[in-house]
């Protein structure tokens, strides 16, 4: 995270234009991007910050964001600083031909007008990382999201010439609703998925091995993937019935009490780790040493319309052989018993479990081949760095 800490202190404190925008050369015949409001979490650094960062060492394309915010669960994304009318912004403007914006639920026609009216050239690009329109009632953020906010951001959507996405079962679902509220909409809707990049793990400490005689079982999550880690609650308390102390459970990122104040996982001892930021998120997952990661999916369309299938590339990362949900996006990464276990029942998620708890070796090998698949497959590489090349033309 070294280098995205100092791009992040380079844009929040220098003043000289070109060493803050070392990118910005109107006359070097690439294919300009400008990425609008990032923040340090999840969205920003796997939807702007690490794809501007690694588009900068091709030879086809150059990249700038124009700035990068800690994160706020409270704000959206363009409530940050962006002063369209500076002489700064101007200049970005103008040098850009491509401008991405991130979710904005709020009116973009100000912003659009703005924006073609210092460049007519520029494509407008919307990115989306989750479902806005398919959030259960359980999601911590579901009565926050008026239908007012869901309308206005199908609207902002359609007046884009791109809208990018991160899963390709989200951009199904955006494609229906444009097609039946905006059958004239021109928007082309573009997969660009969620890539492991080296600039967030140069730092990160040689891989933990856990050392207790425990096999040690994790689930990473927080308050909105609750339904999730529930949807397998009767799993965890048949492993934990017949393993006892041979095992440990741990939950990262949520402590197992549900938005009411209850105790959500009755019956179950786990080992609360709490959530960390992002900046740190990496060195916390490689300090869990986990033998064992489970991700679970609840069979709805925010999940299966919505979300990507990052979790299991992070975890493979520290080579953890996942049990997972045998649903989109996972099941298109997963190749079930070669780098990961795919289950659909609650018979299939225990015997996965329990041959990976009696077998060390094959804790091991799924691991080792899970590592290997992600890094080849789904990091930024010359290959997949075609996506943008052929998209940003």
């Amino acid at each position: 995270m070294k280098e995205i800490i100092e791009l992040y202190r380079l844009l929040q404190d220098e003043k000289d234009f070109q060493k803050k925008y070392p990118q910005f050369n109107p006359r070097d015949g690439k294919i300009h991007i400008l990425f609008l409001s990032a923040c340090l979490n999840g969205t920003g650094y796997y939807r702007s910050i690490t794809p501007s960062m690694e588009l900068n060492r091709s030879q086809t394309h150059a990249s700038i964001i124009t700035s990068i915010h800690k994160w706020n669960f409270n704000k959206q994304s363009l409530e940050y600083d962006n002063a369209l009318d500076s002489s700064e912004s101007t200049k970005l403007i103008q040098w850009a031909d491509y401008v991405i914006l991130p979710t904005v639920l709020t009116d973009t026609t100000y912003i659009a007008k703005a924006l073609q009216a210092l460049n007519p050239d520029v494509q407008l690009v919307m990115d989306i990382d989750v479902n806005i329109h398919a959030t259960p009632k359980e999601h911590p953020q579901y009565d926050k999201i008026t239908k007012q906010q869901q309308d206005q951001l199908l609207k902002n959507i359609s007046e884009m010439n791109l809208l990018i996405g991160a899963s390709e079962g989200l951009l199904d679902y955006y494609d229906e609703l444009l097609e039946k509220q905006y059958p004239n909409s021109s928007t082309f809707l573009e997969y660009i998925p969620n890539l492991i990049s080296a600039y967030g793990y140069a730092e990160v400490k040689p891989l933990k091995k856990n050392a207790s005689d425990r096999i040690r079982i994790g689930i990473i999550g927080n308050a909105s993937s609750a339904m999730d880690t529930l949807n397998i609650s009767d799993v965890l308390k048949t492993i934990q019935d017949k393993y006892k102390e041979k095992i440990e459970l741990i939950l990262l990122g949520w402590n197992g009490i549900s938005p009411k104040g209850e105790l959500a996982l009755q019956g179950i001892q786990f080992t609360y780790v709490k959530s960390v930021g992002f900046l740190d998120y990496f060195d916390a997952l490689n300090e869990l040493a986990l033998d064992i990661a489970l991700v679970p999916l609840a069979d709805i369309p925010y999940n299966t319309k919505g979300k990507s299938f990052v979790k299991y590339l992070e975890l493979s990362v520290f080579r953890i052989p996942t049990v997972a949900s045998d649903l989109a996006p996972l099941n298109e990464v997963i190749d079930s018993n070669e780098n990961g276990c795919l289950a659909s029942s609650h018979e299939d998620w225990v015997s996965s479990i329990e041959r990976l708890i009696s077998d060390s070796s094959l804790r091991e090998r799924m691991g080792s081949s899970a590592l290997k698949a992600v890094w080849r497959n789904y990091s930024f590489t010359s290959h997949t760095l075609q996506i943008f090349q052929e998209i940003f033309i």
